[in-house]
């Protein structure tokens, strides 16, 4: 005779794979719930290039991340993220030359720094007000690294 009852791991193993799904489940709409709002977008002189400062708002609580994310794209292809800085900081932009991108930022940021470069176009990071000494030592109280070289 046949034991047709369901083994106890059996029935633990189903309980976690399906704790498992419901959670990659929660994860994917907690990671999709980020509002992203256009903020100014500004073409180059020539009209080859579109610069944009995009604010991105990712919810509440401890896992919230805001900010204001610049973005650099040929007129007729994908964007490349620039710098994030921390939100409501926004960031100014205004195109110096045919193939030079001046963003200018709060001296006193949190600013992440992608790319200096996007295609033939070259970004010239400021700060505002332009305080070095101010910025390093912010930097330093606050516990940030210091920022790398901010010439092309």
């Amino acid at each position: 005779m046949t034991d047709k009852r369901f083994k106890p791991g059996l029935w633990w193993g189903i309980g976690f794979l399906l704790l498992a799904a419901a959670s990659f489940s929660a994860w994917d709409k907690l990671r999709d719930t980020c509002a992203v709002t256009v903020l100014e977008t500004l073409p180059s002189p020539a009209g080859g290039w579109n610069a944009a400062v995009r604010e991105s708002d990712c919810g509440g609580g401890e896992t919230a991340s805001d900010e204001d994310i610049v973005t650099l794209a040929p007129a007729n292809g994908p964007a490349v993220t620039i710098l994030s800085v921390d939100a409501g900081a926004q960031p100014r932009l205004l195109w110096t030359g045919p193939a030079t991108l001046q963003v200018t930022v709060p001296n006193l940021s949190i600013l992440s720094v992608m790319t200096r470069q996007a295609g033939p176009v070259g970004i010239d990071l400021r700060f505002d007000p332009p305080d070095p000494v101010a910025r390093a030592d912010w930097l330093r109280k606050t516990g940030l690294p210091a920022d790398g070289p901010l010439e092309n």
